[in-house]
């Protein structure tokens, strides 16, 4: 029953003024709800995008000509306030280091918060003075809660925090993160919003893509760059930005290398990856080459997977030699029965 028959049979007369104003409200609200998640969604991907050279360049013109005036200068660049600020306090502060972390830094802030686990409680001031290099203490403290803290989790979710994920958003909206974080204990607020976003909200499109998508965001990027916010919007794309972008710099990018691998450019890769504890970026970097992180990381656990097979295969074949050598010692050393 439409708005107009539950009216109609409430009040057995049409009630014209009524219908209108509950009409326009309810309209309002889906309204109001499908641009606050697009918003949402929008400033997320804002915020991930990768700062091109040309843009930190022009970041830097920008202040010099405008001076601090953050929010002005976000419009101009499409990127929130805080994430201009803190790029330009990247490219220029000589006093604090706002690079990416060590696995030496990781490891002292560590030892620095080491048996404390009430965040309020540290003294963040005296953790900074044992790190090797000063950072912002904001810094420092958010690195501690997505890299350090023992309480959270990294890595694939498990199948109990999937479903408490699930109940608890139904629990507290797509609005307070804060609370389904808390509740959960195990994840962040940044990792509960992106599992939900980009993994268990309904109605965002997964799968393969399509050869007219392809075409679509080939398209987009001609025109408005890497900016995958803009070409979502552009293609009116059902899929989260970062999906598109992960697609776009694995499968269409003209500038990735897709040839062939090599047998000893495989081999190579492995080594460094393991060497450097993983750091796929760094190892693309040392071997200069223009392959995606994501075909990098397939070529890894396929070499992975044949050492371990080699490995297992010797350790069978030992076992077995191992085997048949005691057994015709045994039967050496039986002695022989008398006629």
């Amino acid at each position: 029953m439409n708005i107009i028959q539950t009216s109609f049979h409430n009040s057995g007369h049409i009630q014209w003024s009524a219908i209108i104003r509950r009409t326009f409200t309810i309209s309002t609200i889906q309204y109001n709800k499908k641009t606050t998640t697009d918003n949402v969604i929008t400033s997320v991907a804002r915020t991930r995008r990768i700062w091109t050279d040309e843009e930190s360049d022009r970041l830097i013109n920008l202040v010099e000509t405008m001076g601090p005036k953050w929010t002005q200068i976000s419009r101009t660049l499409d990127r929130p306030p805080s994430v201009v600020y803190n790029r330009y306090k990247h490219l220029t502060d000589t006093t604090e280091f706002h690079g990416p972390w060590t696995e030496v830094e990781l490891n002292s802030l560590r030892e620095a918060t080491k048996g404390q686990t009430d965040v309020d409680r540290i003294d963040w001031n005296k953790v900074r003075l044992q790190l090797p290099r000063l950072r912002p203490i904001s810094i420092i403290r958010l690195t501690y809660k997505h890299s350090v803290d023992p309480k959270i989790r990294h890595g694939r979710w498990s199948e109990k925090e999937v479903e408490r994920l699930q109940w608890l958003v139904k629990l507290y909206g797509t609005d307070n993160w804060d609370a389904v974080a808390d509740a959960l204990g195990t994840r962040t607020k940044r990792q509960t919003l992106e599992r939900w976003r980009w993994q268990q909200a309904g109605g965002l499109k997964k799968g393969r893509f399509t050869k007219e998508e392809d075409d679509a965001i080939i398209r987009a990027v001609e025109e408005h760059g890497v900016n995958f916010a803009k070409v979502k919007k552009a293609i009116g794309s059902e899929r989260t930005a970062r999906n598109i972008s992960q697609h776009y710099r694995y499968a269409l990018c003209p500038s990735t290398d897709r040839s062939p691998w090599s047998e000893e450019e495989e081999n190579r890769m492995y080594d460094l990856c393991t060497k450097y504890k993983h750091d796929m970026n760094k190892v693309k970097a040392i071997m200069k080459g223009n392959r995606s992180p994501k075909d990098m990381w397939n070529h890894y656990y396929k070499v992975q997977k044949q050492r371990r097979d080699i490995e297992k295969q010797g350790k069978q074949e030992q076992e077995k030699s191992s085997t048949t050598t005691t057994t015709t010692i045994k039967s050496e050393s039986k002695p022989t029965e008398k006629k």
